[in-house]
C-alpha cells in the first residue's frame, strides 16, 4: 500500500550513493581519463541506538568495511577507496565518464538498527556534501538541480556539471531527458531508454560548452514499483565572495 508521507525519514537500514565526478580527479580533462585524484570520499554514519553498519559495492564484488560497530550518539567515518583491486579497470568506482557503471555503493545496517548516513568528496578548495536518504524513501521521478559548473577564475576544466541514476532491483527501466547536451551525445529534450540492475549507476556528465547546467533535467522509472535514487551536482562550481 501508498505509504504517507508521515512515515518518510532520513533515518533507515539501506543506502545507495555513487563516488560522484570530481574536479580532481582527470588526469587528462579533455580524454575524460583518471588518475585517481587527489580527493577524497568519506561515509559517516551516526545513530542514537548502537548499529552495526556494512558497506559494499556489490557489482564489483567489493567490501569496503564489514560489521563495523557504531556506538549510540558517535560518528563513525569510512574513507571510500578509490580502487577495487588488479582484476577490475584502476578507480571503476568512480563516475567520471558518462554512461553504465557498476559500482554503486550499498551502506546496511545489519541489526536492523536504523542510522543516519552522510556522504562527503573535497580536495584542495572543492568539496561537496550529502546527507543519504534510505531506499525506501525513493521515488520514480527527478528533476535534477545544480549549478552552472564554472569557477571562479572563469575555468570549467575538468568540471562536469552531472546527475546519475542508482538502481536497487533488476531489469530497472529509466528515462532520461536531459535539458542540456551531454558528453556521451545526449541533446537537449531528448528522451533515452536505459535498463539497470542491482547497483548499477547511469551517469550523465554535460558537455562543458559555456558552463553547462544540468537543472531541470528528467528522469524516470518507467515501473512504479522499481524505485530509484538521482544525485545531481558538479565537479566544481565557483561561489563568489559577492554573493
Amino acid at each position: 500500500g501508498a505509504q504517507s508521507p508521515g512515515d518518510f525519514s532520513n533515518r533507515g537500514t539501506d543506502f545507495w550513493v555513487g563516488y560522484a565526478t570530481h574536479n580532481l580527479m582527470y588526469s587528462n580533462a579533455t580524454t575524460m581519463d583518471s588518475d585517481g585524484g587527489e580527493q577524497t570520499m568519506v561515509l559517516y554514519f551516526t545513530t542514537d541506538i548502537d548499529a552495526v553498519v556494512s558497506v559494499t559495492v556489490p557489482g564489483l564484488g567489493e567490501t569496503i568495511v564489514s560489521g563495523l560497530p557504531v556506538p549510540a550518539n558517535t560518528v563513525q567515518s569510512v574513507v571510500v577507496p578509490k580502487s577495487v583491486g588488479s582484476t577490475l579497470p584502476p578507480f571503476s568506482k568512480q563516475l567520471y565518464r558518462e554512461g553504465l557503471f557498476n559500482s554503486a555503493i550499498n551502506i546496511t545496517s545489519d541489526n536492523g538498527v536504523p542510522i543516519v548516513a552522510y556522504a562527503h568528496i573535497y580536495g584542495n578548495l572543492v568539496s561537496g556534501a550529502s546527507l543519504l536518504l534510505p531506499s525506501n524513501t525513493w521515488g520514480t521521478q527527478y528533476y535534477a538541480i545544480s549549478a552552472p559548473q564554472i569557477t571562479s577564475s572563469g575555468s570549467s576544466t575538468g568540471s562536469y556539471n552531472y546527475f546519475f541514476v542508482v538502481a536497487k532491483d533488476d531489469n530497472t527501466v529509466i528515462e532520461i531527458t536531459p535539458t542540456v547536451t551531454t558528453t556521451g551525445g545526449l541533446l537537449p529534450g531528448q528522451t533515452t531508454t536505459v535498463t539497470l540492475n542491482r547497483g548499477q549507476i547511469y551517469n550523465v556528465l554535460a558537455s562543458k560548452v559555456g558552463g553547462e547546467d544540468v537543472t531541470g533535467s528528467f528522469v524516470k522509472s518507467t515501473d512504479c514499483t522499481k524505485k530509484i535514487a538521482v544525485f545531481s551536482g558538479s565537479g566544481r562550481v565557483g561561489i563568489p565572495s559577492s554573493c
